[in-house]
């Protein structure tokens, strides 16, 4: 299981480089469950706060690998928000952020091959629907509706209570993570139950 003073040492550094390069205007970071749960509040210069959040069962299981996919996953969303932002309300950002000693530049070859085979696997249309950052409506096999996101970390939402789900698969690229959980939520969806995180008042 990794330190609590190094996880803590690398997301302040993370949230300092976003605060240094200007992507953002706060950061937060705090534990809620009895230290269970590791939160982080985003709030940017134009628009809505953003919660971020990884559980320590993550890490234990995930060490290094599900703490660095955390945050480049949270990365990529902060940079994305801030790309939307009107012209005339943006400020002027410096491209991309270091994410202390365990980023890893995204392997473009592998990222590309896991594309493909998500399209291969669940279509074109799907593909696209998540690709534009809407959510892809998923049925268990036992029946229960779901959405998928574009997310590595909670990137399922159970439609009768909104919960948000998540079964971390660290070091695969997005699209072979994405398409892991589906194939699992279609075809072994009790499994999946059984295995995932729920938070049941996460904000998305």
């Amino acid at each position: 299981m990794l330190e609590r003073h190094c996880v803590d040492h690398e997301i302040e550094r993370f949230g300092l480089d976003l605060l240094r390069r200007g992507y953002i205007q706060h950061f937060r970071q705090y534990y809620s469950l009895e230290f269970d749960v590791l939160n982080i509040d985003v709030y940017f210069h134009v628009g809505r706060a953003r919660h971020y959040r990884i559980t320590s069962h993550e890490l234990v299981n995930g060490g290094q690998e599900a703490i660095r996919y955390w945050l480049r996953t949270v990365y990529e969303d902060v940079r994305s928000r801030v790309q939307r932002v009107p012209n005339q309300h943006r400020r002027e950002y410096v491209g991309p952020i270091n994410i202390g000693d365990w980023w890893k530049p995204q392997d473009e070859k592998a990222e590309a091959r896991s594309e493909a085979l998500f399209m291969l696997a669940c279509g074109k249309e799907a593909f696209e629907t998540l690709k534009s950052g809407k959510p892809l409506p998923l049925t268990g096999n036992n029946g229960t509706k779901y959405t998928l996101h574009k997310r590595s970390t909670y990137c399922v939402e159970r439609d009768s209570d909104h919960s948000k789900l998540c079964a971390v698969v660290p070091g695969v690229p997005l699209w072979d993570h994405l398409l892991g959980i589906k194939l699992m939520i279609e075809h072994d969806e009790q499994k999946f139950i059984e295995t995932a995180n729920v938070a049941h008042a996460y904000s998305s």
